[in-house]
Order: structure tokens, then C-alpha cells, then sequence
């Protein structure tokens, strides 16, 4: 889980304020989406994991960053669709 990857000062900087700097008409479901459906959780740490990858290749002065940067950015773009549509379904995805 990304919290056990990152030092406890580092939490708030990614955390769920992240997904609700993402979604603020959302912030009390997706709280509690990360409490009980561990789908949605999955999804929001992959999220999570891939921006503290961009956040890295955006520092990275190697040769590949501007490409794994961008690759980072339409993960990220892709999560954050699917975070959208996790939340319009209920709890635990629309086929459980």
C-alpha cells in the first residue's frame, strides 16, 4: 500500500487531499469509499503511486524523463477517468 512506501510527514502531500483536490464536489464519497470498497481504494493508490512517479521524472534530469513523464501523465489521466466512473457506481463496482 502507498503509505507504507512513503515517510508519515509525506502523507498529507498524497494522500486522499490529492483525490479531493481532484474531485472537491466528491471529498465526503470518496472518503468513504476509501474506507469500505477496496476496489476504489485499489484504483486511488495506483493514482497515488503514479503521481509520486511523475513527481519524481519531473525532477529526473536522465535522458528518458521527458518520455516517462509524459507516459506518467496519461496514467495519471486514465486513473483519474476511472476514479470519475468509480465514483457514479456504488460501493464495490456496478457487477457486485
Amino acid at each position: 500500500m502507498w503509505a507504507s512506501q512513503v515517510e508519515e510527514s509525506d502523507l498529507p502531500q498524497i494522500g486522499p487531499d490529492r483525490l479531493i483536490d481532484a474531485f472537491p464536489e466528491h471529498a465526503f464519497a470518496i472518503r468513504r469509499r476509501l474506507a469500505i470498497d477496496p476496489r476504489f481504494r485499489a484504483i486511488c493508490d495506483d493514482y497515488l503511486d503514479a503521481v509520486q512517479a511523475l513527481q519524481h521524472w519531473e525532477a529526473s534530469c536522465e535522458p528518458q524523463s521527458a518520455a516517462r513523464q509524459t507516459e506518467y501523465r496519461q496514467l495519471i489521466d486514465n486513473l483519474l477517468l476511472e476514479i470519475a466512473a468509480a465514483l457514479g457506481e456504488p460501493p464495490g463496482g456496478a457487477n457486485t
